[in-house]
């Protein structure tokens, strides 16, 4: 299982400024991110990848991590 990253809610907008530019670079192709919202609910979101199976796959890997 790949590391988990935790970060404080003031560096929210750096790391996923980060994240931008690993995509950007092309270092990262797809992205699958658990959103909370402040109202209690939460969103999944996979961007990228190359195939519906890819998106597919990390929805549920991050789904089985939570």
């Amino acid at each position: 299982m790949s590391p988990l990253i935790l970060l404080e809610q003031e560096n929210l907008a750096q790391e996923l400024q980060r994240l931008a530019d690993l995509a950007e670079s092309g270092e990262v192709v797809c992205v699958a991110l658990r959103l909370f919202m402040a109202d209690g609910t939460s969103e999944d979101i996979v961007v990228g990848g190359v195939s519906e199976e890819q998106r597919a796959e990390a929805l549920a890997r991050l789904q089985r991590r939570h």
